[in-house]
This record gives structure tokens, C-alpha cells and sequence, in this order.
């Protein structure tokens, strides 16, 4: 453990000496010269990349950190291979759980993607027969079957607005669902 703690301050040191190096160069007044610009982004760069090594440095070990201080505990409260076998098999357990609501919730989304298609289609055809009733009532023309095709197609376009809600509906459902479980697990 003292071999972590040492890690983490020789890893806070660097970052701040990287830091207050940053800032110098960003208080310096800029170089009249070409070549000292030049030279001052590479360092700039260099610098920037040795911060973002340091910071996924200090990520790793804080990670092992913790893992090491659970393990530690774990050892302390006397855990035994069969508590800790029970544990990993709950985890597996909650992961397939998530796991099937996500595909749920993705079918529900597909589900509510088809029926959008559908009622776009259905509108789109009903904007043309608006149109070409528009045109024989200009024309002072009956068509009975332009009626009836329109009556259809308005038909066929509330029923897909209407599967479209009941879908929305779905989704929002299978998606709430886990949350609700978890929360009545959690009570």
C-alpha cells in the first residue's frame, strides 16, 4: 500500500510541475522569431502529451487502488471463495438482466421506427389523393373511387398514427421498466 501512496505523489508532483510549466508558456509573451515559436509548440505538444500519460497513469493506479483496498477489505471481513463465487454469480446475474431490457428496449425502438415509416407513407399518400380531389373538385368532376381511396387512405393513416402511439408507448415502458424494478429491489 505505502508503494501506492508513493506512486500517487510522485504522479501528483509531475502534474503539477506539468501544469505550472503549461501556464508559464501560456504567460510568456509570444517569440518575435519563427523558429522559437516553432520550438515552443513542440514543447507545448510534448508537454501535453506527457500530461495526458500521467493523467491515464494516475487512472490505472487509482483503479488498482481500489481494487487493492476491496481486495484488502474483503480479506479483513473474512470473505470466503463461496461469498465471493455467490457475489460474481448476483453480478451475472444483474448483467443479464440488463442485458435482455436493453434488447427489449432496442426492439421497442425498432418497433416505433417501422410504425413512423409507416404513418410517413400514409401521409405522403394522403397529401397526393388531397391533391387530386382538390383537382376533380376544381375540375367539377365526381370520381367515386377517388373518394373511396381516400377515405382508405385516411383510414390506413389514423390506424398508423394510432400504432405509432401504442409503440411510443412501448418504449417508453421498456425503458422505464429496469428503473422501476431497481427501485422496488432497492425498497
Amino acid at each position: 500500500m505505502t508503494d501506492i501512496a508513493d506512486l500517487e505523489n510522485r504522479l501528483s508532483a509531475a502534474m503539477d510541475r506539468i501544469a505550472t510549466g503549461l501556464n508559464q508558456l501560456g504567460d510568456a509573451p509570444a517569440a518575435a522569431s519563427g523558429d522559437q515559436s516553432g520550438d515552443q509548440s513542440e514543447e507545448i505538444a510534448a508537454l501535453k502529451a506527457a500530461l495526458e500519460e500521467e493523467r491515464t497513469a494516475n487512472a490505472q493506479l487509482e483503479a488498482r487502488v481500489k481494487a487493492l483496498t476491496a481486495a484488502a477489505e474483503a480479506r479483513a471481513s473474512g470473505d470466503t471463495d463461496g461469498e465471493v463465487a455467490a457475489v460474481t454469480g448476483a453480478h451475472q446475474q444483474e448483467i443479464e438482466a440488463i442485458r435482455d431490457a436493453a434488447a427489449e428496449e432496442r426492439a421497442a425502438w425498432a418497433g416505433l421506427n417501422q410504425r413512423l415509416v409507416r404513418l410517413r407513407r400514409s401521409n405522403k399518400l394522403m397529401r397526393s389523393n388531397t391533391l387530386a380531389l382538390r383537382q376533380a373538385a376544381a375540375d367539377m368532376v365526381v370520381d367515386p373511387e377517388l373518394i373511396n381511396n381516400s377515405l382508405q387512405v385516411e383510414l390506413d393513416a389514423a390506424i398508423a398514427a394510432q400504432e405509432l402511439e401504442r409503440a411510443e408507448a412501448d418504449v417508453i415502458i421498456k425503458t422505464l421498466m429496469p428503473m422501476v424494478k431497481t427501485g422496488t429491489e432497492g425498497a
